[in-house]
């Protein structure tokens, strides 16, 4: 997991900064992983995100880094309250 201050944050810099394990304000965790063609047993995709949360209200939102390099809001969010 990572905490980034939000003034200093800078669009895909959490590639680049070791792991904390420290719980601040903000809290991100990064996944990523690759899907195949089963037929050709070949990567054809590689799949980014990022989700990120406010430890004290919860709320959050889910990122994925689209062809551009740019992180944008996915398609399906976590509900507001999950649990």
């Amino acid at each position: 997991m990572f905490s980034v201050n939000p003034v200093s944050a800078k669009q895909n810099e959490v590639v680049h900064m070791p792991q904390t394990n420290i719980a601040g304000k903000y809290m991100m965790q990064f996944i990523t992983w690759q899907f195949q063609n089963d037929d050709y047993n070949k990567t054809v995709g590689l799949v980014r995100q990022i989700l990120v949360w406010d430890t004290e209200t919860g709320n959050s939102k889910r990122y994925a880094l689209n062809d551009n390099d740019q992180w944008v809001p996915t398609e399906t969010q976590l509900p507001e309250k999950p649990l």
